[in-house]
């Protein structure tokens, strides 16, 4: 059958986002810092918007009313009414035709995204260290905004490795061909003030013996810090016991040995150096002063401050209140009197459109993230109260589909929400997904443990043995099922080894060499 050109009418359906709903998506999930990135990008562009404070707000739009959650501020003690849930997911949870043109001027294009989602994530265990996790009874950190750290402050007096480095080796060489090798050598350091290079590679560059190369090493990894321009572990840890004329062949044996020394396997290392267990024990003691990593005390790399997106404060009646840090929640306007000024003059109306409904959408869609994220750290807190009154131990299951039940919403939404965001509380800053926590089923049936409790109690377990009675995480799964918490011993060996602790095997051996030290 020959081939001919034909035309087909086909009718179909599929789905589209318009930019400006894809923007609000991203909007949902951005931190702070893009946050105020995103807005200063938006005011340069549009001549029309301009920041203001929530008392000036009051003719130009309609963001302020008289409801507690949008205006930032959530009473625990109030029940979040069914019908306005429903409607604060409108904007992110079904994107039909006539929501969106009533959240955002001309975006009529928009069709029904149902059950499109992007970050799907039930079942995920979202559990993490907590920030500050030493220091439940400390008060809460105060807020604070963005523009509040002194970035230049910070970093402007600090000195970098390679500036430190080379003012030594200024000095430190008198014949030029040393000198110019030693620069190259120090342009091989990383940051933990290890070398990386090559020998060979700079003998050849050079073309000079690699003798002579392995003489200006050597006498760079006399610099400070002590323990500067090693190759490896073991001889950045030597040369720092050098330094203290601590360094002889049994300690040499043992730094040789650091896998055994890991393992706690103090009697092979007895063995090996000729000591008795209890001076491998001091020796080990000695190690742990030392610094693997010379160089990090001089990077310049700076921390991020954590700054709190949700503040919640007790308030006189013992009740939790949960309230958006208004110093990151930035409240954007419409010039009015500028827009009919230009609008007099000669510029293209159809750009002073374009601009209108740009700010109105943006200043409706910043609304919408704060609604959803007040409603959504509420219904958190709401569900982890014992945990913010008695500490970890009362933590309790959640997941994003628990709370994406509670407040209507859809469990992207809440992922979306709750990524890198921070709560701060009055036992401290946490990151707001660390409040989800997989569960853990009791051995009655009854009610269940979140996982990072029973990590706790692992812990507790385990800080409180002594050296005639470790407990194997046999054992540990026996007294675990005393208290109705049903685990498996694979579970209590992952937890373990999640926290840092070492098996039953290697905590005997160090608490054994512990009594054999206190005993002499």
């Amino acid at each position: 059958m020959a081939l001919s050109p034909s035309f087909k009418l086909r009718q179909s359906q599929s789905l589209v986002m318009t930019p400006q709903l894809m923007q609000s998506i991203k909007l949902l999930q951005m931190t702070a810092g893009e946050l105020e990135q995103f807005i200063e990008e938006a005011l340069e562009k549009n001549p029309l918007l301009e920041r203001s404070d929530a008392d000036d707000c009051e003719g130009d739009t309609d963001l302020h009313a008289e409801s507690g959650q949008e205006t930032g501020k959530f009473d625990l003690s109030e029940q979040i009414p069914e019908e306005k849930a429903d409607n604060d997911q409108d904007a992110f949870e079904t994107f039909d035709s006539e929501t969106l043109s009533n959240m955002f001027d001309g975006a009529d294009e928009a069709v029904s995204l149902h059950n499109q989602t992007t970050d799907r994530s039930s079942g995920r265990d979202y559990s993490s260290d907590f920030i500050g996790m030493d220091n439940w009874d400390k008060p809460a950190t105060k807020a604070l905004a963005i523009g509040d750290v002194n970035f230049v402050e910070t970093i402007a007096d600090k000195t970098n490795l390679q500036d430190f480095v080379s003012e030594q080796i200024a000095f430190g060489f008198k014949h030029k061909n040393e000198h110019d090798i030693a620069c190259y050598l120090a342009c091989d350091l990383d940051e933990a003030g290890y070398f990386t290079g090559s020998v060979q590679k700079v003998a050849e560059e050079f073309s000079v013996p690699e003798a002579l190369v392995l003489k200006v090493l050597k006498h760079l990894q006399q610099f400070d810090p002590p323990g500067i321009f090693a190759t490896s572990l073991c001889e950045c840890l030597s040369l720092q016991l050098e330094r203290k004329n601590r360094l002889d062949p049994a300690i040499s044996v043992i730094l040789e040995n650091l896998p055994l020394l890991a393992k706690r396997d103090f009697s092979m290392l007895s063995r090996l150096s000729g000591l008795d267990e209890s001076e491998v024990v001091d020796i080990l003691k000695e190690i742990r002063s030392l610094d693997p990593k010379p160089g990090t005390a001089y990077s310049t790399s700076m921390a991020v401050p954590v700054v709190p997106d949700v503040i919640v404060s007790v308030d006189q009646n013992g009740e939790f209140v949960v309230e958006l840090n208004r110093a990151l929640m930035p409240k954007l306007v419409i010039d009015r009197d500028y827009a009919v000024k230009i609008g007099k003059g000669d510029i293209d109306r159809s750009f002073i459109s374009d601009c209108v409904q740009n700010a109105n959408w943006l200043i409706k869609a910043l609304d919408q993230r704060e609604r959803t994220l007040i409603t959504v750290s509420a219904e958190i807190v709401r569900h982890q109260q014992e945990f913010l009154r008695r500490g970890i131990a009362a933590l309790k299951p959640l997941t994003l589909a628990m709370v994406a039940e509670a407040v209507h919403m859809h469990e992207s939404t809440i992922s979306r929400v709750t990524a890198n965001k921070y709560i701060a509380t009055p036992r401290g800053i946490f990151e707001m997904r660390s409040f989800f926590s997989a569960a853990l089923q009791s051995t009655n049936g009854g009610e269940q443990y979140a996982a990072d409790a029973v990590k706790q109690r692992i812990r507790d377990l385990i800080d409180g043995e002594n050296a005639d009675h470790i407990l194997s995480d046999d054992t540990l799964v026996q007294l675990l099922k005393k208290e109705n918490i049903d685990i498996a011993r694979r579970t209590v060996a992952k937890y373990r080894e999640v926290m840092n602790i070492s098996s039953s095997v290697t905590r005997r051996r160090e608490k054994k060499a512990k009594l054999v030290t206190t005993i002499d």
